[in-house]
């Protein structure tokens, strides 16, 4: 049977009264976990279909969706909560959701005072004040600051295997695991991956883009218990420093726990950590094109992080108290970058205001580049659809001219020719697969701008004028909702 025909055969038997009449398959690699389809019933309800490939893909689904069910009424934004499922043999169970409609956010062309960018800190701390018990009882992983500290660890002794990551690279990122002072949190539900596409926006008024308001949160497959600063690690990578800084003010006002002063150290760290676990991903997978590209990106890392100019405002462990002009004495790691610290210990000093936390200077390193569609598959949920969003180009036009004032903003564009011709390559050597990790995302945004990205999926320059499609024909997948 046609993997089309299939997966609309599943969704009709996952949810009661559910009448397929048109069928969007995802295109996703051999490699994905998952089947993804978008589908459009005859009362004109839009639905997500995921059917794992495997039994582990199976598992991993069943203790998403049991935390998404419990969250679902513990947020104020939408979550893809599932409305039905349908039994695969050997493998599983399939799940359907509902869209939620938005545009996914574009963390660069975030202001300081444009009201999404405190909405997103809020957001954050919302999601972080979830009861951890809620994240135990659906299965999630856990994990405390030694733990999780020594996960990385391994990964990056997997990448020095591989003989691809510049060597002051390496030195760079054990120095950070080698500090206890920044190892000291308290594990925290976490969405895991938390990037702009994840977020989506929507406006009350389709001609105000101060109107907008973040409607869901998709993409929860990493959730788990561990570090806080996982997801700021997109958000430091990408948008400016004074805006970090606004989201982490208004993160903090929400907060429950106050956030420990190196919250941002580590965001830059797993932000860095982000590009290396796409190299080990592409050398498990012979994915040649893909690690000579990534490899050419860590080159890149390694000489933007330790270039003079930029190694301060880059810097990933923080230099040393001064007390009365004398040093104070180092905090020294014992061997094999083992620590006795415990997670929490002495929180009372850990905890620090958030202008504690703040960034100084541009804090993002673009490690985020390798492949336009390397994030992991997208849910939605139920919600109405809003009202076109065109005039939002006007909000992106006023951030450009915001960061052209400020040239040492301005995003580091570490892309070259190199690069694009291998990835390009990799294009063309197999046309039916997305490089990197292919996302449902994927196949909506091609019909819809988002904020500065053209209709064809494609970025274009902030100022042109880009006319968002309707977003409520039904002849465009996804358009309508944005997701």
């Amino acid at each position: 049977m046609d993997r089309s025909l299939r997966l609309a055969a599943l969704a009709s038997a996952a949810v009661p009264g559910l009448d397929p009449m048109s069928v969007q398959e995802v295109v996703l690699d051999a490699e994905e976990l998952f089947d993804v389809a978008f589908i459009q019933d005859t009362q004109q309800r839009r639905w997500v279909i995921r059917a794992p490939r495997t039994e582990v893909a199976a598992a991993h689904l069943d203790a998403s969706l049991a935390m998404l069910a419990l969250l679902v009424r513990r947020v104020p934004f939408a979550v893809p909560a599932a409305k039905g499922f349908a039994p695969i043999p050997k493998i599983g169970r399939a799940a359907v959701h509902a869209f939620i409609p938005g545009s996914p956010l574009d963390l660069a062309a975030l202001t300081p005072t444009h009201p999404l960018t405190a909405q997103l800190g809020r957001t954050i701390a919302l999601i972080h004040n979830v009861d951890r018990a809620l994240f135990d009882e659906a299965g999630l992983a856990s994990y405390d600051a030694q733990t999780y500290r020594q996960r990385h660890v391994a990964e990056i002794d997997r990448g020095a295997a591989t003989g691809r990551v510049p060597a002051a690279l390496l030195a760079r990122w054990e120095e950070a695991l080698d500090d206890v002072r920044l190892w000291r949190f308290a594990p925290t539900p976490v969405h895991g991956d938390l990037s702009g596409s994840d977020v989506l926006v929507t406006f009350s008024d389709p001609r105000d883009p101060a109107s907008a308001t973040i409607r869901g949160v998709t993409g929860w497959d990493a959730a788990k218990v561990a570090d806080p600063a996982d997801d700021f690690a997109a958000l430091l990578s990408a948008a400016r420093s004074d805006v970090v800084d606004a989201v982490l003010r208004a993160y903090a006002h929400v907060r429950v726990e106050r956030p420990d002063e190196h919250l941002l150290a580590r965001a830059r760290l797993g932000s860095e950590l982000t590009l290396l676990g796409r190299l080990l991903h592409a050398v498990a997978t012979r994915n040649d094109v893909l690690t000579e590209a990534t490899t050419a990106r860590l080159r890149r890392l390694d000489d933007m992080v330790h270039d003079p100019a930029n190694s301060r405002r880059l810097q990933i462990v923080p230099a040393p108290p001064v007390s009365g002009g004398v040093p104070s004495t180092p905090v020294q790691a014992p061997e094999g970058r083992q620590s006795t610290d415990q997670p929490g210990a002495d929180s009372s000093a850990a905890d620090v205001s958030a202008a504690d936390v703040s960034s100084s200077g541009d804090d993002r390193v673009d490690v985020d580049r390798v492949d336009a569609s390397d994030d992991e598959p997208r849910d939605e949920s139920d919600a109405d659809v809003d009202g076109d969003a065109t005039d939002v180009i006007d909000s992106v036009a006023e951030a450009v001219g915001a960061a052209a004032e400020h040239p040492s903003d301005a995003p580091v564009d570490t892309d070259d020719a190199v690069d694009d011709a291998a990835e390009d390559a990799a294009g063309a050597e197999d046309p039916d697969n997305a490089e990197g990790d292919a996302t449902e995302a994927d196949a909506t945004e091609a019909h819809m701008p988002v904020w500065s990205d053209d209709e064809s999926g494609g970025q274009t320059d902030a100022g042109d004028d880009v006319a968002a499609p309707d977003r409520d024909d039904p002849e465009q997948p996804g358009a309508a909702d944005g997701r």
